[in-house]
């Protein structure tokens, strides 16, 4: 199954909580294993996938019809993991 040709952008941008749940429902755990291979931090990794559907939702408005939520979402995740392993750096 591809995500991308069976999102509803018009839903989602109308905050239609279903077709929101559908997206997560699908990609939480593909993002979490990515994110996981990041961090190697169970919590950390799953804060990260909050955060990023988080984002999706804050963005939903301004998203173009052809917009391919898995690529955004992918690259979301890995923005913010990279700025978590960063982050940590910076700490040292």
């Amino acid at each position: 199954m591809h995500l991308s040709e069976n999102v509803n952008i018009q839903k989602l941008q109308r905050g239609d909580k279903s077709e929101f749940e559908k997206i997560y429902l699908d990609l939480f755990d593909v993002l979490f294993a990515l994110c996981f291979q990041y961090t190697n931090n169970k919590n950390v990794s799953e804060g990260i996938v909050q955060d990023s559907f988080l984002r999706l939702w804050e963005i939903k408005e301004e998203l173009k019809e052809n917009t391919n939520v898995r690529n955004l979402l992918y690259t979301i995740a890995k923005n913010k993991c990279l700025n978590y392993l960063r982050d940590q750096q910076t700490e040292l």
